[in-house]
């Protein structure tokens, strides 16, 4: 007696076209709006990989690298708004010699076992910094036992205000930590809340905060939908950003020259401000079912006359 294929039924038909549709939809130039549908509890365990390199006229670049795991945890989740809170490891040098610089195991003991709870809206847009008073105080201690560390070595006080001032400035305010210190998490969650279609680039106007303090700087900003991947599935986004040269040109004058007046030195003039470009680059890679980041490409570059430092950044899970 010939084998029969056994009947499937109408129920398991509309559920056999639905999954087909659903896989040959996948990858189609349709729109696709990406959110994140983590539930409180939920975790994720990163790594990332930070390089800076310098050069200088013709000479040799160096390269510093740094290590440290991140852990990613759900504290909370509404319609509006979720709470994240990013906690840093250790952070250590790919190169122990690093460490024997005066001053720099007091500087990378900035970031250790730092904890940012952050306050995340449905469009991706970090809103708070819920604790940063307490990141501000970490920073005010370490950068005590740098200036005690640098005094025994001789370096002389008028240096030593200096490096104080500077990095006061980075942790003076929330919005000033949130520009220096969470430049990867601002870009793990940029894709969220948006509709993407495929190689059509969303445009925006941005004000980035002045690490030297005072006005913001003025940049332009897309990000790009480049590629469906089937297995695993994962959109691929690209992020660009660039700043508006003469504004930025300006402003950057204005925060020397306001930088030396509390320094009582003096400030520059615009004849002899170099010309200053930064430009980013990134790519973001999302799981669309989970609307977890699986992976973040980032590289900024800055070039001041003829310095360049390049700041590249790599956040992957852990394995």
């Amino acid at each position: 007696m010939p084998l029969r294929a056994p009947s499937i039924g109408l129920s398991g038909l509309v559920l056999v076209t639905t999954a087909l549709a659903a896989a040959l939809a996948w990858g189609q130039p349709g729109p696709l709006e990406l959110r994140p549908r983590w539930k409180a509890g939920e975790t994720r365990a990163m790594e990332l990989v930070r390089h800076r390199d310098q050069t200088r006229d013709a000479g040799p670049a160096r390269r510093v690298t740094t290590r440290s795991s991140i852990d990613i945890r759900v504290l909370a989740v509404d319609a509006d708004v979720s709470i994240v809170e990013w906690k840093m490891g250790e952070v250590r040098f790919d190169d122990a010699e690093e460490t024997k610089e005066p001053g720099v195991a007091e500087l990378l003991g900035m970031g250790h076992h730092v904890r940012y709870e952050l306050e995340v809206d449905a469009a991706g847009t970090i809103r708070r910094l819920r604790n940063w008073t307490e990141v501000r105080d970490l920073a005010r201690g370490a950068t005590t036992r740098l200036l005690e560390q640098l005094r025994l070595r001789g370096v002389t006080g008028q240096t030593r205000s200096a490096i104080s001032e500077r990095i006061a400035a980075l942790y003076r305010s929330e919005e000033q930590i949130l520009g220096y210190s969470l430049k990867e998490a601002s870009l793990y969650h940029a894709a969220f809340g948006k509709r993407f279609a495929m190689s059509v680039p969303i445009r925006s106007s941005e004000l980035l905060r002045n690490p030297l303090g005072g006005e913001p700087l003025p940049a332009d900003t897309s990000l790009t939908l480049t590629r469906l991947d089937e297995a695993p599935r994962a959109a691929v986004i690209e992020w660009k950003q660039s700043l508006e040269p003469e504004a930025t040109r300006r402003i950057v004058l204005r925060s020397l020259t306001d930088l030396a007046a509390r320094m009582r030195k003096q400030p520059p003039s615009e004849a002899n401000l170099p010309s200053v470009t930064i430009d980013g680059r990134a790519e973001i890679v999302v799981d669309p079912e989970t609307g977890w980041l699986t992976s973040l490409r980032m590289e900024r570059t800055a070039r001041m006359a003829r310095a360049i430092q390049t700041d590249a950044s790599t956040l992957s899970e852990r394995r």
